[in-house]
């Protein structure tokens, strides 16, 4: 599966960061996908001018605060981005960046833990063990990446303080 132009990340840093990487990799390899790296997507496939975003997301970034995310239970989806995840605890705040940076748009923020095109039988045994990292995390910075094409080719661009 291929994805399209740039995206803006909320990653973990830290042990979190160590942990949910881990995590990723293992299952990767176990289900033999593909890793990458652990993020939650506040907007994805935004094919827009790389300087007029970047000006938006600092701007943006200036506005607002840290978010303490939690990671809640893992589900799993038919579609290969949320393969599997760990449902995002919806705050006001985490609302409020979405729209600032997405606009008005459906949202499921989530922290994919695998990519790809399983049967329900490999995943229903991991989701009903996949037990979310206690206390979630804390995300200060917004982060750019380039996500066109496979997994393999993207790349970060920006980071962006919160607050």
């Amino acid at each position: 599966m291929r994805a399209l132009g740039h995206s803006v990340w909320l990653m973990p840093s830290g042990d979190p960061q160590v942990h949910l990487n881990r995590r990723i990799a293992a299952l990767s390899e176990r289900l033999d996908t593909r890793p990458f790296p652990a993020h939650v997507t506040v907007a994805g496939q935004l094919d827009l001018d790389l300087d007029a975003l970047s000006e938006k997301l600092r701007a943006i970034a200036r506005v607002h605060a840290r978010l303490a995310l939690t990671l809640e239970h893992c589900a799993g989806e038919e579609r290969w981005f949320r393969c599997l995840f760990h449902h995002v605890g919806r705050t006001p705040e985490l609302e409020a960046l979405h729209e600032a940076v997405a606009g008005p748009t459906a949202w499921t923020p989530h922290l994919s833990i695998c990519y790809g095109d399983l049967p329900v039988e490999k995943k229903a045994p991991i989701m009903a063990d996949a037990k979310p990292p206690v206390g979630g995390f804390v995300a200060d910075s917004l982060h750019l990446w380039r996500t066109d094409g496979p997994v393999d080719a993207w790349r970060p661009l920006a980071v962006f303080p919160l607050g």
